[in-house]
């Protein structure tokens, strides 16, 4: 059998034993039952792996040419004669001419200075040096007093319907006081609302007049106005 014969039989034992073996785990088969398909799969390697009677017969031939080594010529070494280099001519030494004797030159006459002392008295008094301060060069002052304040946020959950999370949306659009939820209008708030992603909420009508009261610090009139809401919105 020539050898891609054996490999198209080996292919077709390797799918039959494949379906099979597919077929006993669907089943849930016995041990017993996979002994066919696990010799179609033994046969079908045999004749994959099995080499050509040609192929060895070639590779026996082709062995002992492959071990034997070729026979490769060596030249003979030849030395080379060496070569003598012609000596340098000698390089003649320059004559070196005896620097002429450097007559000395006369020097400045050098003359005593005495210094001139003074009296204790007679000292000289330096007056103390006056520097002109430039108004326009200081640096500006900043009274603390004159800054703004920064307004610090209220806690807007006091108002019937306001949340944590609703408090945080007003106050992220600005509307972080009781003033300014109490000045604030109802589209002002919707827009705040919305631009937080939360929903509208539907005491949002009674928000200005519930902060009006905690903006005066009308506790109790606050707490009266909210007896006569429900849930923040309008009984």
């Amino acid at each position: 059998m020539s050898r891609s014969a054996r490999t198209l039989v080996a292919i077709l034992l390797f799918l039959l034993a494949g379906f099979m073996a597919v077929n006993l785990v669907v089943s849930s088969a016995g041990i017993g039952d996979w002994l066919l398909p696990f010799i179609l799969f033994v046969v079908g390697l045999i004749l994959a792996l099995y080499p050509d009677a040609g192929t060895q017969q070639v590779e026996a031939e082709t062995a002992p040419a492959m071990g034997a080594p070729e026979h490769v010529p060596t030249l003979a070494a030849t030395s080379p004669t060496p070569v003598t280099p012609p000596p340098p001519a000698p390089i003649p030494e320059p004559e070196t001419a005896a620097p002429p004797a450097a007559e000395a030159e006369p020097g400045p006459e050098l003359t005593e200075v005495e210094p001139e002392v003074k009296a204790f008295g007679e000292a000289e008094v330096v007056p103390p040096a006056v520097v002109e301060m430039h108004p326009e060069t200081h640096a500006p002052v900043i009274d603390a007093s004159a800054a703004s304040p920064v307004d610090e946020p209220d806690d807007l959950t006091v108002v019937e319907g306001i949340g944590p999370k609703m408090s945080s949306a007003l106050i992220d659009a600005g509307i972080s006081t009781y003033e300014k939820l109490a000045a604030a209008s109802e589209a002002d708030i919707r827009t705040a609302i919305q631009a937080a992603g939360m929903r509208f909420a539907p005491s949002v009508p009674t928000w200005s007049q519930q902060a009006s009261y905690a903006a005066k610090d009308d506790w109790d009139g606050l707490k009266e106005y909210q007896s006569t809401l429900r849930s923040g919105r309008k009984a």
